[in-house]
């Protein structure tokens, strides 16, 4: 069963232990208020909305002696510049979402077919996908409205490079180490190619013969990504390190904590938000208040404090487009998060504490409304959609 009070209780141990080690990033704000009067009506405020998109991509510098060598022994980000500005901005559109699961898609492609391997398209996308995500959760909550109808492999990576991009920009990256962590998000599945379609497509519980199949993927997608280290030295060494864990209990080497290096332990803690909140065939899926939770519960096995707590300070404990019930029993959505009060974002009511369908209602930002608060998420959000 989950709990709110036990999450709450759990991420502040998370920002306890990131101050001890001296790796909190931002200060956390109060995540509790004293309400005596539960039965006060909302009270609404008009917000004007900014639906502006970023500027789009850039051009790819490829000359190979201007990236940085990596090797397996240096698991810290890169540094190396490969972005470089352009005058002319591009919006990003809604289409882009689906335009990157094609691009991806034809990646994927020309693997399979052995021919050379292009970059290029993804790391435009990965740009582009870096800018807008920087400004604003559009493509974020396109992905969290798809969580349902996951259909391949490169969508599931496409929602992976949305998540690990927000995680990127909690870290404080600059933009050109922002784009590459979106490059490995994008093509971290790569070694899926050869692995048996029957096996990744399986419906139910993989067998142990069948799971050992899938546990080579990493080292496939290695070898793949070899043929383009000189432009992109990292792609290899992050995308066969996806799977270690801070601990030393993932694969395929058993890496732990800082060996591991820090753009797989961004992807790795992605990808396993991406596969809880999507539906499988094996299992419901999660909605986002218990993915995080869950996450919060493997702290220093899977992922190190550090990683979860900037996971939910670009997530948050409430994400955008979740439904949350209030105090005076109406139900909300989450509009935009609040990083200084987890637990008091921006958000839209959409039913009335009688019961009423409300289709059209103001913004209201719970950080100025001390007498309303959120008391529970919406497990059930069939109910409402």
């Amino acid at each position: 069963m989950v709990r709110m009070r036990d999450v709450l209780r759990s991420s502040r141990d998370v920002f306890k232990n990131s101050e001890r080690s001296g790796e909190e990033r931002n200060k956390d704000g109060e995540t509790g208020f004293n309400f005596p009067d539960s039965s006060r009506p909302i009270q609404r405020e008009k917000r004007s909305e900014d639906n502006s998109a970023p500027e789009s991509t850039a051009e790819r510098k490829t000359d190979p002696s201007q990236r940085r060598d990596t090797t397996p022994s240096a698991p810290q980000p890169t540094t190396s510049p490969i972005i470089q500005e352009q005058p002319s901005p591009q919006k990003a559109s809604p289409d882009q979402y689906r335009q990157t699961i094609e691009v991806i898609d034809e990646f994927m492609s020309t693997v399979v077919s052995k021919k050379p391997l292009d970059i290029g398209p993804v790391e435009e996308k990965a740009t582009l996908f870096a800018k807008a995500l920087k400004e604003g959760d559009q493509l974020f909550m396109q992905a969290l409205s798809a969580r349902r109808s996951i259909i391949s492999v490169s969508q599931h990576s496409t929602n992976v490079a949305i998540v690990a991009i927000k995680v990127a920009h909690g870290m404080n990256y600059k933009l050109e180490q922002v784009v590459e962590v979106g490059i490995c998000a994008m093509v971290h599945e790569v070694g899926m190619s050869r692995v048996p379609d029957e096996v990744v497509n399986k419906k139910g519980e993989l067998t142990p013969s069948e799971y050992e199949m899938i546990k080579q993927h990493p080292l496939h997608g290695k070898a793949i990504m070899e043929e383009v280290r000189d432009q992109y030295p990292f792609l290899p060494d992050v995308i066969v390190q996806e799977h270690e864990r801070w601990n030393g209990n993932g694969y395929p080497f058993g890496l732990k904590e800082n060996e591991i290096h820090e753009y797989a332990q961004i992807l790795g803690i992605a990808d396993t938000f991406v596969a809880l909140t999507h539906l499988r065939h094996y299992r419901d899926n999660f909605i986002a208040y218990k993915a995080i939770q869950s996450i919060i519960e493997r702290r220093n096995i899977d992922f190190s404090a550090k990683m979860i707590k900037v996971l939910i300070d670009v997530i948050s404990i409430f994400p955008v487009d979740s439904l949350v019930k209030l105090n005076d029993g109406s139900v909300a959505r989450v509009v935009k998060t609040n990083k200084s009060y987890p637990v008091r974002p921006i958000i839209k009511i959409v039913m009335g504490s009688r019961g009423e369908k409300i289709t059209d209602s103001d913004e209201l930002d719970l950080s100025k409304e001390p007498m309303i608060y959120i008391v529970s998420p919406v497990l059930d959000e069939s109910a409402y959609s």
